[in-house]
């Protein structure tokens, strides 16, 4: 989490949307353990959404459920 709330402060290209105000706050909640990781999650990646920032979600094998339209990742 400190490498979360340290990208919020110090790097995010904008510091006055509602959501990035939410990820500040979920940040502060998820290091004193009022809310879950996987629930600061969602909530920093609306905030990057808000902010134009591109994000990868990696999903390890057997987790979840494999949708029809999503190729997989091909490795040489």
């Amino acid at each position: 989490m400190g490498d979360a709330a340290r990208l919020l402060m110090n790097d995010w290209p904008c510091d006055d949307g509602e959501e990035y105000m939410a990820a500040v706050k979920a940040c502060v909640d998820a290091i004193t353990g009022k809310i879950a990781p996987e629930q600061f999650r969602e909530v920093l990646l609306r905030a990057a959404d808000e902010a134009g920032i591109r994000t990868l979600s990696l999903v390890p094998q057997g987790m979840g459920e494999r949708r029809p339209g999503l190729l997989p990742i091909m490795r040489s």
